[in-house]
């Protein structure tokens, strides 16, 4: 798979396509996007570089490194799983986060995903199939009951075809 070059603003949810912010050392914006690729499938986000991909650089990397991952250390929860990278010469940070396990991975206790270019927040359902992938649960697994009659049925999921049926 080839990688975009920063600046593409054409990125998706995946790690093939990195996300761009200007680090000033006072936004914490950032820290939703790490909620997002930690409950999905992972990501890059880039310090020093505008927008448009320049390499505008960052006045001091190795603060901005240790201001990026107390950040990260202090605001999601449970701790994702992340390196930080310094390049072009020391004047840009990488922070590559990767997918993690134990989902859902919260900022201010919200959950994030990435929406073509934008972060925005999970609704419940979504935070409800999060919060069982990170138990290593499918909804389609759950039982069901009727509390009426007390039977107890297995819902079964078929996504193709749009419909829900159950089996007693």
């Amino acid at each position: 798979m080839m990688k975009d070059q920063p600046g593409n603003r054409s990125q998706k949810n995946t790690i093939d396509f990195p996300v761009v912010f200007t680090y000033n050392g006072t936004t914490n914006t950032f820290l939703k996007t790490v909620s997002a690729f930690s409950n999905y499938d992972g990501g890059e986000i880039f310090f020093g570089i505008d927008d448009d991909g320049n390499i505008k650089g960052l006045p001091d990397v190795k603060q901005a490194c240790l201001d990026i991952e107390n950040k990260v250390n202090d605001s999601i929860t449970p701790q994702p799983d992340y390196t930080l990278e310094l390049q072009n010469n020391d004047r840009t940070v990488k922070l590559t986060v990767k997918s993690g396990y134990q989902k859902p991975y919260l900022y201010k206790p919200k959950a994030y995903k990435r929406n073509d270019t934008a972060t925005i927040e999970v609704d419940a359902l979504e935070l409800s199939r999060l919060i069982l992938e990170g138990k290593n649960i499918r909804f389609e697994e759950l039982p069901c009951e009727d509390r009426r009659q007390g039977k107890r049925y297995e819902v079964h999921v078929v996504v193709n075809k749009h419909h829900i049926r159950s089996c007693g």
